[in-house]
């Protein structure tokens, strides 16, 4: 492998996180091959200070890559405008870039896959990203590979192309063109079988105007044709759902399947030959799990007909 896309990580002020996320990272396989860029936001409330100060003074210790290129900002952006004006950033030296989230702890075969990934799926126009995390659900026995596709998404670590990436025309028009597709009582009400809260999150962008990245990847999946490739055992472990996040809901740590989550102990992943695009066995087992959270209760369900209701009516 000659060719290593560089990583992107954007964060303020969760200092274990961030020394977790970049201390996992640094001992992945190529990591000292690989450009490290950290787009560090500046503090909106007094409460962001402490751990903004912390993380500033580490900076400066981090080791174990090839560059570390720090861009510290002078005003607030926050989490959607820092991560998209970094993205920018490095798209007008690179030609493409692995993005993930300040909490997120790594596998040693991380970068090794996601820029096999990025080589491997380069030149097909069916794929939109290589995805490092893996939802947590079983794959079945018979299913011979190491890799599958989706039309879901995750960006918890994952790797993109500047000329496949859709983020740079997320605009006005995208906002009205998900609430088209959200008019459609039919596509709407399958939009939660594709990723946990789909229709909420996409409902949320409409309602506030502002455009969360997951979403709109797995909107950009759906509407385009396209997939996001993942591998069958994570690359990833997320540790945000303790109520520091912005978007992650707070989730008791022993009923915690995301910090629990086992990921590869393998240095290495060699990508396995394959050719189905939507493989239905697994398909379908990943749409089982999605639906076991999104649609555990019934008054969730009543809960969901009646916001979709109101949304429809009111936007």
């Amino acid at each position: 492998m000659n060719d290593f896309a560089p990583v992107l990580i954007c964060t303020l002020n969760r200092h274990v996180h961030f020394k977790r996320c970049v201390e996992s990272l640094a001992a992945c396989t190529y990591a000292e091959k690989t450009d490290l860029f950290i787009g560090l936001d500046y503090p909106l409330k007094d409460t962001h200070w402490e751990g903004y100060e912390i993380i500033k003074a580490y900076l400066p210790k981090i080791r174990g890559f090839r560059t570390v290129n720090i861009v510290e900002r002078d005003r607030n952006y926050g989490v959607f405008e820092n991560w998209l004006n970094m993205q920018k950033y490095v798209f007008q030296r690179y030609d493409r870039v692995i993005i993930s989230e300040d909490d997120n702890v790594f596998a040693k075969s991380f970068l090794v896959y996601v820029n096999g990934g990025l080589c491997k799926f380069e030149k097909d126009p069916l794929v939109l990203a290589v995805c490092g995390y893996k939802f947590p659900f079983d794959i079945p026995s018979s299913y011979p590979y190491n890799y599958f596709y989706s039309k879901s998404f995750s960006g918890w670590g994952f790797g993109i192309w500047r000329n496949k990436d859709t983020a740079h025309n997320w605009n006005e028009n995208s906002i009205q063109e998900i609430n088209r597709y959200l008019h459609n009582p039919w596509k709407a009400f399958r939009l939660n079988s594709f990723q946990y809260g789909l229709i909420n999150g996409l409902m949320n962008i409409v309602k506030s105007g502002k455009i969360t990245g997951d979403r709109m990847y797995c909107f950009s999946n759906l509407l385009n044709g396209t997939y996001s490739v993942f591998p069958t055992v994570s690359k990833v472990r997320n540790t945000g759902h303790d109520g520091t996040g912005v978007h992650c809901t707070k989730i008791d740590y022993k009923n915690n399947r995301f910090v629990c989550q086992p990921i590869d102990t393998e240095p290495h992943f060699n990508y396995l030959s394959h050719s189905e695009y939507e493989n239905k066995i697994v398909k379908n087992a990943l749409k089982k799990h999605i639906m076991s959270y999104t649609s555990l209760r019934i008054h969730h369900k009543i809960k969901l007909f009646i916001e979709y209701i109101i949304f429809v009516f009111k936007y």
